[in-house]
């Protein structure tokens, strides 16, 4: 998976990004003393790794932050599962899901 690296670092030259290649948990363990004021998640789409990274996530989000993610859609019912489950007053656009 060099290339998708290569290829994420090219579309992000010049922004302020800092990528890791981690598992989605094993990230935000490694952020857990961090604030956030915007989360973005797109990981896996089964509905145990999705709860399990908005918990996870949603404790490092800032006061007022932003938690969204995408594919909130039919061929990802195991996003929608846990978003609706766990998020009261989520709002969607397309397929991306939001918080704050």
């Amino acid at each position: 998976k060099d290339w998708l690296m290569l290829e994420f670092m090219n579309n992000m030259a010049g922004v302020n990004v800092y990528p890791y290649r981690l598992t989605s948990l094993a990230a935000a363990e490694n952020f857990m003393d961090e604030e956030f004021d915007m989360i973005f998640l797109d990981a896996e789409h089964d509905y145990d790794n999705v709860k399990a990274d908005i918990l996870a996530w949603g404790n490092l989000l800032a006061p007022g932050g932003l938690l969204c993610g995408h594919d909130y859609q039919a061929g990802a019912p195991g996003v929608i599962e846990a978003v609706n489950e766990l998020l009261d007053g989520f709002k969607t656009c397309n397929s991306i899901w939001y918080v704050q």
